[in-house]
């Protein structure tokens, strides 16, 4: 049992590593969502159509 201590640590390690990068990700889409939520609709509709090229 003790030859696959390094296999498992290694893969603790690596999840970890993963678990940050998605938390990074998804914490920011959070932190953001937080932010448009906070503003008035009329200017969400109103960045969208300048950003719109349709």
């Amino acid at each position: 049992m003790f030859e696959y201590l390094p296999l498992i640590a290694f893969q603790i390690v690596f999840a970890a590593a993963g678990l940050a990068i998605l938390y990074r990700i998804v914490g920011g889409r959070i932190f953001g969502a937080d932010d448009a939520q906070r503003k008035s609709h009329g200017e969400i509709f109103r960045r969208a159509s300048k950003t719109s090229h349709a």
